[in-house]
C-alpha cells in the first residue's frame, strides 16, 4: 500500500510498483545472495540533471548571484582563526588558476 501511494505521488507514467515472488526474484536478480521471501519492486523517476543544474544556475544569475564553472573549493574561511565559525570558502578557478574568496551566511557542503 505504501508503494502504491508513492506511485500516485510520482506525477508521471512509469511501470507500477509490485511484489515479486521468491522464484521470479532469483531469476531476475541472480545477485541476491540471501534467502528472500519476496521482493518489492518500485521505479524512481529520471530527469536530465544537466538541464536542472543549468536552470538553477540561470535562475540564481537572474536573482543577482555570480555563477562560475570549473571552480573548486580549496579551503574554508573561518572567523576568529581556525576554530571559529565558517563564514566563507576559498575557491580556485581551474581554468585560470586564480583563487578568490566567497563569503556567505550559510555554507552547504554538497559533495557527491
Amino acid at each position: 500500500a505504501v508503494f502504491k501511494f508513492y506511485d500516485s505521488l510520482a506525477g508521471f507514467t512509469c511501470p507500477p510498483s509490485h511484489i515479486m515472488g521468491k522464484r521470479r526474484a532469483r531469476r531476475k536478480f541472480p545477485q541476491l545472495d540471501e534467502d528472500v521471501k519476496y521482493v518489492q519492486v518500485f521505479y524512481e523517476g529520471q530527469h536530465n540533471d544537466a538541464r536542472t543544474a543549468t536552470y538553477i544556475a540561470l535562475t540564481a544569475a537572474e536573482e543577482g548571484a555570480t555563477v562560475t564553472n570549473y571552480t573548486e573549493m580549496v579551503g574554508v574561511i573561518r572567523e576568529h582563526g581556525d576554530s571559529g565559525k565558517a563564514v566563507g570558502v576559498r575557491c580556485r578557478d581551474n581554468l585560470t588558476g586564480k583563487e578568490f574568496d566567497v563569503r556567505a551566511k550559510a555554507i552547504i557542503f554538497a559533495g557527491g
